[in-house]
């Protein structure tokens, strides 16, 4: 701590006065008083978590007080930004004013596209993280719940299908900034979806085709995770021998908008279709 002191001449007064002030000395970035979320909507809240008062908020780059109170909203804009800001409040413990600063990314979490997801096979969906980043943790974006850390999180089967809404924030030590990911999903057993129609091609194989509704169509090879292609159908060469194709098609709900945060107009959830065929010998 440290205790400031301003000498300085009144010219209405005709004396001199003095005016103090205590400040805590500490690095602002090591301050875990900030929380952050995205609205679901068009902007970040920043949220003081600790004990004070006469908070106000400041964006540092251009000094401007930008609000007072426990949060503030950082709005999104036509492109994506660096917001380096802060929240000077008086900590009336020590009886001295602090300083807590944070940088986030501000941009549309729901374009990130750093979470990778993919049916385990067993009990549900397994969310991967694929940046680059460090303090990892993975939220229930509909009930505020710390799901885990690390690099990868399942999100489990229910008796009956529903959405989830979730996502990982983490620390971009490069650009050094804190940033959020998004992503919803349509939690259920891929096997049971109806929307795989295959045939027999002849020589060439077995044709899938998607018959539902949606967009942003890729297919996948589930044993080997590589991508077969985009579109409404895909086709599964025949090989020397017998073999069990197990494949999926992963793609956008038109239907439903279920691609996007909770259950907004604009949201949407990501399906995946699984579908299992015996290939015949060529010949």
């Amino acid at each position: 701590m440290m205790s400031i002191c301003a000498f300085y001449y009144n010219t209405q007064s005709g004396c001199y006065n003095v005016c103090s002030l205590k400040l805590w000395l500490c690095n602002p970035f090591d301050c875990d008083y900030i929380a952050y979320n995205f609205n679901g909507d068009d902007a970040y809240e920043l949220t003081f978590t600790g004990s004070g008062s006469q908070i106000t908020w400041y964006n540092d780059d251009t000094n401007q007080q930008i609000g007072t109170g426990l949060s503030v909203e950082i709005p999104l804009q036509s492109n994506c930004y660096q917001f380096n800001g802060s929240a000077r409040y008086y900590d009336s413990t020590c009886g001295c004013w602090k300083v807590c600063c944070i940088s986030i990314w501000v941009c549309n979490p729901y374009d990130c596209n750093d979470i990778a997801y993919a049916y385990n096979g067993l009990d549900g969906y397994e969310l991967t993280f694929t940046g680059d980043g460090t303090n990892l943790t993975w939220y229930d974006d509909d009930t505020g719940e710390e799901l885990g850390a690390g690099t990868s999180v399942v999100i489990p089967l229910e008796p009956t299908c529903y959405q989830f809404n979730g996502s990982i924030r983490y620390y971009d030590e490069i650009h050094e900034r804190w940033v959020i990911c998004c992503i919803s999903i349509w939690v259920c057993n891929p096997y049971d979806c109806n929307d795989i129609a295959y045939a027999y091609s002849g020589l060439d194989g077995y044709e899938l085709t998607f018959t539902g509704d949606g967009t942003n169509l890729t297919w996948y090879d589930d044993d080997t995770g590589e991508e077969l292609g985009t579109g409404t159908s895909v086709m599964i060469p025949l090989g020397p021998t017998c073999y069990q194709f197990n494949g999926s098609i992963r793609y956008y709900d038109i239907v439903f908008e279920r691609w996007g945060f909770a259950a907004s107009v604009s949201g949407s959830a990501t399906l995946m279709i699984v579908m299992t065929l015996f290939m015949p010998i060529m010949g």
